[in-house]
């Protein structure tokens, strides 16, 4: 007899923990699946206690949609089907930070890492919701220098993001093909500050933020 193999918790705990960065970046990556939603726009609003991710893209279209592709970490994407994402593990960071629901057509997910594990519950709505609703409770309240961080490094990211960014109530995205590059090639755009410091934006995305020394005298011809 046959059986499939099964993912043991602790290593959903490291997928999730080991990856988990700033809440800036887990934000990033919701936007970055909202991108893969085929979105137009994106509306997050961040405050001390908790954060809100809004979209209009095409959410969760059926409950084995939420199964496979909310429930499960590493059911990968099909080639062409997404701008960003490979192995949807991106949603995870979020969950290091917050007490999350996401909503999204007729259905509800909640998850609580530190009350339920690593578990999830799910409910069916009265009234379905367009794209996705994404709210959360931080597990640690933001201070004031927190807050304006995570809100800087969200701006300073995702700039140049193919679908239109509102943050806390003020677009923050800009059509990257109206900006002046210092050089473009097939991987990215490039941009040199005023100390020689070179910024890489990939897919909109701003991937590498390096000192001017790395690219030294030759840039740009070391593209």
């Amino acid at each position: 007899m046959r059986y499939p193999f099964e993912l043991d918790p602790q290593i959903i705990h490291h997928i999730i923990y080991s990856q988990a960065g700033s809440i800036g970046k887990a934000v990033i990556e919701l936007t970055m699946n909202s991108v893969d939603a085929r979105a137009g726009c994106v509306r997050i609003d961040i405050t001390p206690d908790g954060f809100s991710c809004q979209d209009d893209g095409h959410g969760f279209a059926s409950f084995e949609d939420v199964k496979r592709y909310f429930g499960r970490f590493g059911t990968p994407h099909k080639e062409g089907d997404a701008t960003y994402g490979r192995f949807r593990l991106g949603r995870g960071q979020i969950m290091a930070h917050a007490r999350t629901v996401w909503c999204s057509r007729q259905w509800q997910m909640s998850v609580d890492t530190r009350v339920m594990g690593y578990s999830y519950e799910v409910d069916e709505r009265d009234e379905p919701v367009q794209g996705c609703i994404i709210t959360g409770e931080w597990y640690e309240p933001l201070s004031s220098q927190e807050r304006m961080s995570c809100i800087q490094e969200i701006r300073d990211l995702v700039r140049y993001t193919p679908i239109i960014v509102q943050l806390n109530g003020a677009v923050i995205s800009r059509p990257p093909e109206n900006e002046k590059w210092d050089a473009e090639d097939e991987f990215a755009w490039y941009r040199v500050r005023e100390d020689g410091a070179v910024s890489v934006y990939n897919q909109g995305v701003l991937v590498r933020h390096d000192p001017g020394h790395l690219w030294g005298g030759r840039w740009p011809y070391r593209l």
